[in-house]
């Protein structure tokens, strides 16, 4: 994501500080890899790799320099329950090409749903491309919904045509609190 850079804006001041938990990895792993867990099922193995690699931040209208130890880049490898592989790369101050990209790769075809800024600009619509087949170009493919929650529309291309595979879709505030420990021990083991 191109916000939580090096030089921030006085609204964004509060994100510095680790014991406010509002770092990139915090908000955007959180909101998305629970969407995706909720997808596919929790990883049976997970190994990740959490740095911070702007050690301070500057506040661009004041010049303050406020020193920071809050991750700001996660890769995270997973297997899943069916032997699929899982990868997640959450990038902090990105300043150029951000917003959401998930690539499918199924054993007939791939898909691809992209989005400039999923929670910002709720003017841009996702994107979904796909190709069915070998070594063909991704085609744009029509998506009959409009929507601007991310959760939202994933769980609707995912299982369209599949309603009663959603009941195991519910996340309960025990399974937040295992998200939760899990971004603490990737930050603690990584620091």
């Amino acid at each position: 994501m191109n916000y939580f850079q090096p030089l921030r804006s006085v609204a964004l001041r509060w994100t510095v500080p680790p014991e406010n938990f509002s770092s990139v990895i915090a908000i955007y792993a959180g909101h998305f890899l629970d969407m995706l867990f909720a997808s596919t099922g929790w990883p049976n193995e997970l190994s990740a790799l959490v740095v911070n690699q702007f050690k301070e931040v500057t506040i661009t209208e004041t010049g303050e320099k406020l020193p920071t130890t809050t991750p700001d880049q996660m890769v995270l490898t997973g297997r899943l329950e069916d032997d699929a592989v899982l990868t997640v790369h959450i990038e902090g101050g990105k300043r150029n090409g951000s917003g959401v990209q998930i690539d499918i790769t199924g054993t007939e075809g791939d898909l691809r749903i992209t989005k400039p800024l999923c929670i910002r600009r709720r003017r841009d619509n996702y994107e979904v491309e796909g190709a069915h087949g070998d070594n063909l170009p991704l085609q744009v493919l029509p998506v009959r919904m409009r929507t601007t929650n991310c959760r939202h529309l994933t769980y609707r291309l995912l299982f369209w045509n599949l309603p009663s595979c959603m009941q195991h879709m519910r996340t309960t505030f025990a399974t937040g609190r295992k998200r939760h420990r899990i971004f603490r021990t990737r930050s603690e083991c990584t620091s």
